[in-house]
């Protein structure tokens, strides 16, 4: 026999089953949607080549990229060498760079930059020759040696062509030899084609004072230019098809500049804040990546704008990176933006310091993360210089360790790569 009251009752454990049932994949359906997407995988890290630099003594490379094609400036012996670092098969665009440059031995590396994404790239390499100075000469022109050339990727070199050279002395401030010798002195320099020319520009500082003397490399006779504010320091880059440069200090804010025309008729583009730190300039085919930084050692929040044509963009904002390391190179790749340098490192090597590793982040939701991988933090003393996208559109870096006198090239890849 039917009993109404059970029936009533068994309808009523029903829905409320049902009620739960509807909280809990509502509940879940919100947790879903609250918790945080899962990040994309992170990149480890592959060695593709160790390079020893053969110099005597502590020399630091210099070091130039358009955000795919890296070239380094070191001391090789009794001269200088400019090439690529990587693989000895490795070509660039097609041609290997290996351009041997008769310097004295006392000249020591200091700029070198081509123009970004042309083939047949022309190229400056700026040295500075380090001399004793007499105590009694009280005008001492330090004179940095300036090398301008073409054919830095060009076919012919495939048939062991030379690229042509051009050895000059290039003209730089004046100094008391009691404030000290060439090594107080900076250089930058640019490769830009205005107006269907190339020009070349280096500026020199030194003791708060900058000159800038731009040739063209086919016939090179260095000039002064025009600087953005005269007699102030400052860093050039190049798009290309124009000229970016920096003015300014954090204390005061910075000032960003672009020129595209023969005569460089600078004009700003906009300025960076007062207690923003710019990190480095990094030459670019249509845009120059200005990278910045604020706040305090345990606070440091950085920042990535591009310069050029179309003005200072913003590209990522102000995000933290948590814990220590130096940041001192970005690049985009694969559509995420990473910060290179060095972090400390568990690979003991007694040079009288804190062990270092070369140190990669990525951009996160909110902050940069830190990529850690087995290989890259268990090298010694070594620290990222240079971070770009190779030619198969990979991420790729190249580390070195002026004290060991060791380069290292890297690749990194994702699971989907």
């Amino acid at each position: 026999m039917f009993d109404g009251r059970s029936g009533m009752k068994r309808r009523g454990l029903l829905v409320g089953a049902c009620a739960v049932a509807v909280v809990l994949m509502a509940s879940l359906a919100w947790w879903r949607a609250a918790r945080p997407l899962p990040s994309a995988p992170l990149p480890s890290a592959t060695l593709t080549g160790i390079l020893h630099e053969e110099t005597e003594g502590y020399v630091f490379p210099a070091w130039w990229s358009d955000g795919s094609t890296p070239v380094r400036l070191t001391a090789d012996g009794g001269g200088l060498l400019i090439d690529a670092p990587g693989p000895g098969s490795d070509p660039v665009r097609g041609a290997r760079v290996d351009v041997s440059l008769p310097a004295p031995p006392t000249a020591d590396p200091a700029a070198v930059a081509a123009l970004p994404g042309g083939d047949g790239a022309p190229w400056v390499a700026v040295a500075f020759e380090s001399k004793p100075t007499e105590a009694d000469d009280k005008d001492t022109t330090e004179k940095p040696l300036t090398w301008t050339g073409t054919d830095l990727t060009a076919d012919d070199r495939l048939d062991g062509a030379e690229p042509a050279t051009l050895p000059v002395r290039l003209r730089s401030n004046e100094i008391s030899p009691a404030e000290g010798p060439s090594a107080i002195m900076t250089a930058d320099a640019a490769v830009a084609r205005l107006g269907g020319t190339d020009t070349v520009l280096v500026t020199t500082s030194q003791l708060g004072e900058s000159s800038l003397h731009r040739c063209d490399p086919a016939d090179c006779v260095w000039e002064e230019a025009p600087a953005p504010e005269e007699g102030r320091p400052f860093s050039v880059a190049s798009t290309g098809g124009g000229l970016v440069a920096l003015t300014g200090t954090p204390a005061e804010g910075h000032t960003v500049w672009f020129a595209d025309d023969a005569g460089l008729g600078w004009r700003p583009l906009g300025g960076i804040p007062v207690g923003e730190s710019v990190e480095a300039l990094q030459d670019g085919a249509g845009g120059v990546a200005v990278l910045s930084r604020s706040g305090g050692d345990s606070e440091r929040v950085y920042r990535i704008r591009t310069a050029g044509a179309s003005g200072l963009d913003e590209v990522v904002g102000p995000a933290p990176l948590p814990g220590p390391g130096t940041v001192s190179a970005a690049a985009e790749a694969g559509g995420r933006w990473y910060l290179a340098g060095d972090r400390p490192g568990t690979a003991r090597v007694d040079l009288g310091a804190d062990p270092l590793a070369p140190g990669l982040w990525v951009l996160g939701e909110d902050s940069w993360e830190p990529v850690r991988d087995d290989l890259l933090g268990h090298q010694p003393d070594q620290s990222i210089r240079l971070l770009y996208t190779n030619g198969e559109g990979r991420l790729a870096a190249v580390s070195s360790s002026p004290a060991q006198r060791i380069t290292m090239t890297w690749r990194f890849d994702t699971a989907d790569t």
